[in-house]
């Protein structure tokens, strides 16, 4: 009888690689300086602003406190709002393309902009 192949757990690891997470950062401030975020003011900006500029978003969470929305660029470097599909169980949208940025906005109890982010893929 020969050895026993390890296949079962290389298989094993190479699936578990697969489901990594990917590496997540908070952008540069040289990366957030694009044009379509020009308007946000934190302090300033409400949210009644950012919901007619930039439309539904793609999370809300703690009741509406804070919005978030995907964004990615296409290779012309144009940036657009990055699709999405639900999932049948699934509470929060599944994102397909690996280079999406999250535009995170937390607002104060007054609906004003109290901080917002660019957090970019590694």
């Amino acid at each position: 009888m020969g050895q026993p192949h390890p296949l079962g757990p290389l298989l094993g690891l190479a699936l578990l690689a697969g489901c990594t997470p990917p590496l997540l950062r908070e952008s540069t401030p040289a990366e957030a300086q694009v044009e379509w975020l020009a308007f946000l003011s934190d302090g300033k900006t409400t949210r009644e602003d950012v919901l007619l500029r930039l439309g539904t978003p793609s999370a809300r969470l703690e009741g509406e406190r804070i919005l978030t929305y995907a964004f990615s660029r296409n290779a012309a470097g144009a940036w657009g709002r990055a699709g999405r599909s639900w999932g049948r169980a699934q509470k929060a949208p599944i994102f397909t393309d690996p280079h999406i940025h999250s535009l995170v906005l937390v607002f104060a109890a007054d609906g004003r902009l109290v901080r917002h982010s660019l957090v970019v893929p590694e």
